[in-house]
């Protein structure tokens, strides 16, 4: 799901509305497989994305932006305030990283 505007958290929240429902009555893990956040939106990842992505059991969660794009500036400007909105959104309880997973070694093998 791309964030095109105000209509984007209302989309969200119905799409993982969706696809969790789904995902729960086939025994799937709920997963949001592409998104990306609205230009010019400083603090994307903690008021559109991660409060709804926490109404849900969400398993999976792809992000992206356009790094080999020299003309796109990244999310807002100035970059810092960008980049502090991101580590919040990386220190909530709600997210996990592939740095935790390989801590807590979720897939070691009994």
């Amino acid at each position: 799901m791309y964030d095109l505007g105000e209509q984007f958290n209302g989309e969200l929240d119905t799409a993982l509305g969706f696809v969790t429902k789904e995902a729960i009555s086939r025994n799937k893990l709920t997963a949001l497989s592409e998104t990306g956040e609205r230009r010019g939106m400083n603090n994307w990842w903690t008021s559109a994305l991660l409060p709804i992505v926490s109404k849900y059991p969400v398993g999976y969660v792809l992000t992206w932006r356009d790094a080999f794009n020299t003309k796109a500036t990244v999310s807002g400007s100035p970059f810092n305030s960008y980049q502090e909105d991101f580590r919040k959104f990386y220190d909530s309880p709600r997210t996990l990283f592939m740095k935790e997973i390989i801590e807590a070694n979720i897939y070691k093998r009994k």
